[in-house]
């Protein structure tokens, strides 16, 4: 939960709503940003909806908002700023897929050339970024081998993190006889640790999104799930060869984490500008 008192309007502030991650009932006087978002219609729209996170009629804003509330208390005052529109965001099919689009683009050409060039794979960073903005089904297949290609370097880059990674696990069973080994062995767990801690909460929201609007084996967003996976094998990489060699799990942990830093927050500080880019599409289109 977040320790500063959000800034809401004075309709919302006068009902003492306690912002909170989850789901709630209207009668727990605690809520989410979508919730909050409902409350906006009925008390300042005047309209007659029920108190859920799934009030609006954009699944794709619904998903993004409700998984970047949960995952970072850092980003609820930027939501509360943006009731009015994240209220009103429904829209028609066309602008939600336009909406998932935004999404799928941003998983592509900035999230996961972020962390190709953190894990020195620098070209396949470029290659990405050269890519004309992911709009369709049409873009994406085109796009999809130069993706597919800076996914497996990643996930050759990882290999000896995952192996390491279960080397730990049997380490901590059987008790290891090599401290160095075993100590390569802990920074892999730890580099894994830091992979689910840090880097899901930058990706898990637009991924949501996505996943909102196309089935999961869709044509279309397989470019999207191609490109994660080569971002979260890079955290990975570069967390284990941070953490790798490390005497204790603590000073590991902190070499990871210190490692994926400066990325995770320079994605992290653009999750509010892709939300803004989604609502958008409804005001740009005709």
């Amino acid at each position: 939960m977040s320790t500063e008192p959000l800034t809401l309007p004075p309709e919302l502030a006068a009902l003492h709503i306690i912002p909170d991650a989850g789901g709630h009932t209207a009668h727990s006087k605690k809520a989410c940003g979508m919730e909050l978002a409902s409350l906006y219609r009925r008390h300042v729209l005047h309209e007659q909806v029920v108190f859920s996170a799934d009030m609006t009629d954009s699944p794709v804003i619904a998903a993004y908002v409700r998984s970047l509330w949960d995952s970072d208390p850092r980003h609820w005052q930027a939501i509360a700023d943006r009731l009015d529109r994240i209220a009103t965001s429904g829209a028609s099919k066309q602008i939600n897929a336009a909406r998932a689009w935004v999404c799928t683009d941003w998983i592509v050409r900035t999230y996961a050339p972020a962390w190709l060039r953190l894990a020195g794979l620098a070209d396949r960073a470029d290659e990405l970024l050269a890519l004309p903005p992911l709009t369709s089904a049409l873009l994406a297949e085109a796009a999809h081998p130069i993706i597919v290609k800076a996914k497996d370097e990643a996930a050759r880059d990882a290999r000896d993190a995952r192996a390491a990674r279960d080397a730990w696990a049997a380490w901590y069973a059987w008790v290891a006889r090599d401290a160095r080994v075993a100590r390569d062995a802990q920074a892999a767990w730890v580099a894994w640790v830091a992979w689910d801690a840090r880097d899901a909460r930058v990706a898990w929201a637009a991924q949501a999104a996505r996943v909102a609007w196309v089935a999961w084996d869709a044509r279309d967003a397989r470019v999207a799930w191609a490109a994660r996976d080569a971002g979260r094998d890079c955290v990975l990489a570069v967390a284990y060869a941070a953490a790798k060699g490390m005497p204790t799990y603590d000073e590991a942990r902190a070499a990871a984490e210190a490692a994926l830093e400066a990325t995770t927050n320079e994605l992290d500080a653009g999750l509010i500008a892709l939300l803004d880019a989604m609502l958008d599409v409804a005001e740009e289109t005709p």
